[in-house]
C-alpha cells in the first residue's frame, strides 16, 4: 500500500487520524495509511495538529521564521499548541 501523504510504498503501515482522536476524529473516514516512521515523526513535531494546521505552522515557521528569535518561535508554538 502507498502512503497517502507522500505516495511512497508503506513499510510498517500505520493508521493516522487527520482530525486527532483527542479532538473528536474517531471515525474511519478520518484516517489515512502512512508509514509508521512518518507517523511517529508527525506526532513528535506536530502533536495533535491537522494537516491544515501543520501547513499553517510550517508557513509561519519556515517562511516567516527565518529571522525569528526564540521568543517569537515560542509564541508560534503556543499559537499552534505544539
Amino acid at each position: 500500500m502507498s502512503c497517502e501523504f507522500c505516495q511512497n510504498v508503506c513499510q510498517n503501515e500505520s493508521v493516522h487520524h487527520l482530525l486527532p482522536k483527542s479532538r473528536g476524529g474517531k471515525n474511519k473516514d478520518n484516517t489515512v495509511i502512512i508509514p509508521g516512521k512518518l507517523h511517529r515523526k508527525w506526532h513528535a513535531l506536530f502533536k495533535e495538529m491537522t494537516p491544515e494546521e501543520a501547513k499553517m505552522w510550517i508557513d509561519d515557521v519556515m517562511v516567516a521564521g527565518k529571522h525569528w528569535n526564540n521568543t517569537k518561535l515560542k509564541q508560534v508554538y503556543k499559537k499552534y499548541k505544539v
